[in-house]
């Protein structure tokens, strides 16, 4: 029986979000869009580095992998994009792990839906 892995544990990275985001409770809001939060690197907490927050998370890969996100807070409107640590062969065309946008076998494009949108209430 072949065994199939569902669940990895990975550190993403969000470049340029506004630095009042880089806190747990809207950084917990942001992440569920990805998956579920393990862990915020404690140097972007402590405000010690603030280029990109990086939060390891649980993503489960029967799910789409998402390349971003719609974030809406107080009128103001903006994708948020995502980059994954040390995972490999990523496409953004399905979603999938296991090979590039170039080979993928899907023609079209998959669209972010509403549900990928978050909220954040500051």
């Amino acid at each position: 029986m072949k065994k199939v892995i569902s669940i990895v544990l990975v550190w993403i990275q969000m470049s340029g979000l506004p630095l009042e985001f880089l806190n747990q409770r809207i950084l917990l809001q942001l992440v569920v869009a990805i998956g579920e939060l393990v862990k915020i690197d404690e140097y972007i907490l402590s405000g010690t580095r603030g280029k990109y927050a990086r939060i390891c998370v649980l993503l489960y890969l029967k799910k789409p992998v998402e390349h971003g996100f719609w974030v809406e807070t107080k009128g103001t409107r903006f994708f948020q994009t995502v980059a994954y640590e040390n995972l490999m062969n990523i496409c953004y065309r399905c979603g999938k792990i296991g090979h590039r946008d170039e080979q993928c076998p899907t023609k079209e494009m998959k669209t972010m839906s509403t549900k990928k949108r978050k909220h954040v209430s500051e």
